[in-house]
């Protein structure tokens, strides 16, 4: 067997295992694995809340529309309650994951729920641009599909409310201003998370140093003879 198809083998199983992982969080309603040679498609919808299974549901074709999205605890509580989802179909490369090259892209994105198209278009721009990009740089050589998921499900979480979903599509300053307003906030928690994270690595190097300073090593870990 040839280098490449050992690795084109290691990817199926690699691709394999991810299909049943992505089933088993999604489920087979809202995860969907078809080939379309020489890639596979892989259908995933992404809400910003568990949406709990439909018990009329046979297998799981997330493309169907009569499938109420819309489920949760009543908006009138306090609770989780579905406004904004998307259907993402990716198209999945034979030599993902372990080719960095062999990226996943995307094929079309389906807005669920009350989603405006302007708003969806936002986010596929922010998927394509932003998420997928930074997951083959960060990810290179392991599954990121789950990631993924979770990048667009955050996304569809800061605007999982009516009244921001209504104003952030009727294309008026005052949706631009409510869309910039989210990004101002997204950057302002990565800086914070990247802010917190130096500190943490500042305070765990300095407590290396002053362990071996005090057990007489010097900042490598080796022991420093006192004669």
């Amino acid at each position: 067997m040839s280098d490449s198809d050992e690795l084109q083998l290691q990817c199926a199983e690699e691709q394999e295992m991810e299909e049943m992982a992505l089933a088993s969080i999604f489920g087979h309603r809202d995860f969907n694995s078809k080939l379309n040679p020489p890639c596979k498609e892989w259908t995933i919808v992404i809400l910003p809340y568990p949406s709990p299974p439909d018990e009329s549901e046979s297998d799981g074709d997330a493309s169907d529309d009569h499938v109420d999205y819309n489920v949760g605890r009543s908006p009138d509580s306090d609770g989780d309650y579905n406004h904004v989802g998307l259907l993402l179909t990716l198209s999945i490369p034979p030599l993902y994951p372990l080719d960095k090259e062999a990226a996943p892209s995307v094929k079309f994105g389906k807005p669920l729920i009350s989603l405006p198209h302007p708003v969806c278009t936002d986010l596929m721009t922010h998927i394509k641009d932003t998420l997928l990009p930074g997951l083959k740089e960060s990810m290179a050589g392991m599954p990121y599909m789950y990631d993924l998921g979770e990048g667009i499900r955050e996304w569809l979480l800061e605007r999982n409310d009516p009244s921001i979903v209504r104003d952030l599509g009727d294309g008026s300053m005052y949706g631009e201003m409510i869309r910039r307003k989210l990004e101002q906030d997204r950057e302002k928690v990565r800086s914070d998370i990247c802010a917190l994270g130096e500190l943490i690595f500042s305070f765990v190097l300095s407590q290396f140093y002053n362990l071996n300073v005090l057990e007489g090593k010097n900042a490598t870990g080796i022991r420093v003879s006192k004669n």
